[in-house]
């Protein structure tokens, strides 16, 4: 019973003996390194549990160990049989000597199931190493496999190392190392000569920003400076332009009151010099020296006698100055001939700007001699003049593009011989520099002149485009057979359309106040006789009729003719024409929202090819800028041309119409007339466009505003001639100046 009730354990012993001696006792085998893996239950073998980790390394140290294991396992059976055996004979002993003391037998009966566990324990040991063994001698041809590949692998391995290792090929391994070495050094050299260009730039980074720190508190201080001089409100921007322009009438008004002075000072002088002639003819005052220079009353020298020692001394210098000399008294007479009297035909075969070379010119006199009033005076003069010519020819493109340039470049040639630092070039170093007076208050009074001149030439393109904008890009049928689909108009219909034009045109069309807010008005019916103006008005009307896509490309191929013509400034002639397309892009955009005939997917094809037109010629004459200025006229045309009945098109109507807000889009698809085999816009869809462009940030204005001004940017771009060089044409070839 004790035998039958032994537990199955997994033990590893280092050495075990076990066995039988003649008299029965239990005596010691020895077996090492063993593993239990396997338990026996009453002769029944168990699930193994315990893997011997001593795998043999060959087959005949497999087969060496089965047949070590084959004889224990046999030892073991006969020694187990021989204790079997011995209990028995005990069994018998003990039943004929039942009255002896059987503590010694029980002890030996004790002993002998603890030897009998033990046997069998080992038995089990046995038999799991056998199994193991069966497993790894499976395993062998599998190990076997592996280590031919592995062995294959090697020779390979060998083999190509071999093939390499020969003269050539070490050859070409000290060449690899050379080239390796030498790119090495000169990755070292990079290396230290990028050390030393980091740490120059982090000094100068260093150096930068302590000036940084330095100019931002020097900013700080100035911008509290200035916040504690101007109230609060004088930070906003509007506050900012009309400070602005405040200082642009204050200016005006410094000027005014010096010429008022320089006038008070000539009458001074006038009346000094008839005191002295009085008191000379009187007998007391005293007659001046022959040669010597004449004075007045108050000492100071006349012009003719203040002029003549720089004379003296411009001869003996044999260098020229680039400058053209002359008297005060002939400042009227130069801006009369330089400016008022001047034709631009005058100036056919000259050089661009040539008006505006010779008045600065006559300025770096002014500021050579050092002659404040001088210098005052021809300024402000020329800028009356030019301002006065303007307002007489504003009808006059060609003239306003001459003026436009010479304006130009007589500001240019200001900042650019100015000592300002971010003007100063390096092109003309034979010229001369101002050096006495700052010309800034001028330059900005000459920009205000120029920003004037600049609108009135886009007013004057708008207003010859203003009549042709509907009938030309809107009415007008480019593409012939599509528009006969378009709903015809009667009655009622008719009447709403003609009233719709007319408030698109008042909201288009600037008003004639605004057209001359700037001091420089348009082209209008001033002057003309009334047979006259109802003859123009009767041509215009035909003009009107026949007007087409061609009639407005030929106002646009005009003016940019006439502006390439007077070489104006190129950055300035994309301004012009930016602005005049916006123009353009409002009176479509604004007729297209009042007028419901117009909203039809065959009036979106025909004006859609017209702004292609229009687009075209922007192309060519790289104006690319100002034909984004349609994208809004754009949107609606492809608005009336997609399909816009079903839900899954409110996606599209959202990408085609980006730059509209949804007030514009709701407008155009309320007014859209679908065709006979057209359905009307749902009123789904509608709504779900509408709520799609609710977000945007935008104010929902439904019309555009055409009164709008983009600001002007005046760019610096220096074409000086060189002024010592510079030859006068017979026009401005006078005897009141003399170039030294």
């Amino acid at each position: 019973a004790a035998a039958a009730a032994a537990a199955t354990t997994t033990t590893t012993s280092s050495s075990t003996t076990v066995g039988l001696s003649a008299d029965g006792t239990a005596t010691h085998l020895n077996v090492a390194n063993v593993t239990a893996g396997e338990s026996i239950v009453d002769g029944e073998q168990s699930t193994p549990v315990l893997v011997c980790p001593d795998v043999p390394q060959s087959e005949e140290e497999l087969q060496a160990r089965l047949l070590a294991s084959e004889t224990n396992v046999a030892r073991l059976q006969l020694g187990n049989s021989k204790l079997l055996d011995r209990v028995r004979e005990l069994e018998k002993q003990a039943v004929k000597g039942r009255g002896k003391s059987t503590s010694g037998l029980e002890a030996q009966h004790r002993s002998l199931e603890q030897e009998l566990e033990r046997v069998r324990e080992e038995a089990r040991t046995w038999q799991q190493q056998a199994v193991t063994a069966e497993r790894a001698a499976q395993a062998v041809p599998v190990l076997q496999h592996e280590k031919d590949l592995v062995v294959q692998a090697l020779e390979r391995l060998r083999a190509d190392y071999d093939a390499y290792m020969d003269e050539a090929g070490l050859t070409a391994l000290a060449h690899a190392k050379a080239r390796l070495q030498e790119r090495c050094e000169n990755m070292n050299d990079d290396l230290q000569t990028l050390q030393q260009e980091l740490e120059s730039s982090r000094a100068e980074a260093l150096s930068l920003r302590a000036e940084k720190k330095r100019l931002t508190a020097h900013a700080s201080k100035l911008e509290l400076a200035l916040s504690q001089k101007l109230p609060q409100t004088a930070k906003t921007t509007s506050v900012n332009a009309q400070l602005q322009q405040e200082i642009s009438i204050l200016i005006n008004e410094n000027l005014e009151m010096r010429e008022q002075v320089e006038t008070l000072e000539k009458k001074l002088r006038a009346a000094e010099r008839e005191r002295r002639r009085l008191l000379v003819a009187g007998g007391s005052g005293s007659a001046s020296r022959p040669g010597s220079p004449q004075r007045d009353f108050t000492g100071a020298m006349s012009p003719t006698a203040r002029l003549s020692p720089t004379k003296a001394a411009a001869h003996p210098s044999a260098k020229v100055l680039g400058m053209l000399k002359f008297a005060e008294k002939d400042i009227q007479r130069i801006v009369d001939k330089v400016v008022i009297q001047l034709h631009p035909r005058d100036m056919d075969h000259s050089l661009p700007g040539l008006p505006g070379h010779v008045l600065f010119m006559c300025v770096l006199y002014a500021d050579y001699v050092q002659n404040g009033a001088m210098l005052q005076g021809i300024l402000t003069k020329s800028m009356a003049a030019i301002k006065e010519v303007v307002m007489r020819s504003a009808a006059d493109l060609g003239l306003l593009a001459f003026w436009l340039t010479n304006t130009f470049r007589l500001l240019t040639d200001m900042k650019q011989f100015s000592s300002d630092p971010q003007f100063k070039t390096t092109d003309d170093t034979q010229s001369r520099s101002l050096s006495n007076f700052d010309l800034q208050e001028y330059r900005m009074v000459l920009s205000d002149l120029l920003v004037n001149i600049y609108h009135t030439i886009v007013k004057h393109v708008e207003h010859q485009l203003a009549v042709l904008i509907v009938p030309a890009l809107l009415e007008h049928e480019s593409i012939n057979g599509v528009g006969s689909s378009t709903p015809l108009k009667h009655g009622r219909a008719a009447a709403a359309a003609a009233a719709a034009s007319v408030a698109a045109a008042k909201a288009t069309t600037r008003a004639p106040a605004s057209l001359s807010s700037t001091g420089l008005p348009v082209a209008g019916a001033a002057g003309q006789r009334p047979e006259e103006h109802e003859e123009k008005a009767l041509q215009t009307a035909a003009a009107i009729k026949k007007a087409s896509v061609a009639s407005v490309l030929t106002v646009l191929q005009s003016a940019v003719e006439l502006l390439e013509q007077h070489c104006v400034e190129p950055k300035i002639v994309r301004q012009v024409f930016c602005q005049v397309f916006y123009f353009i892009n409002c009176t479509l955009v604004n007729n297209l929202l009042l007028r419901k005939d117009f909203c039809h997917w065959s009036k979106g094809m025909q004006v859609r090819y017209n702004l292609t037109k229009l687009e075209e010629w922007a192309r060519t004459h790289n104006l690319e800028a100002a034909g984004d200025m349609l994208a809004e006229s754009i949107q609606i045309t492809k608005l009336l041309q997609v399909n816009k009945t079903r839900m899954e098109d409110v996606d599209v109507i959202c990408e085609t119409c980006e730059r509209l807000n949804p007030l514009q889009v709701q407008k155009i698809l309320t007014m859209y007339t679908p065709d006979d085999f057209e359905e009307r816009v749902p009123a789904a869809v509608i709504r779900a466009v509408v709520q799609r462009g609710a977000d945007k940030a935008d104010p929902a204005k439904l019309m555009l505003d055409a009164a709008h001004v983009f600001p002007v940017t005046l760019p610096f771009s220096p074409a000086a001639p060189k002024f010592p060089t510079l030859a006068l044409p017979p026009a401005l070839d006078v005897d009141f100046w003399e170039k030294i």
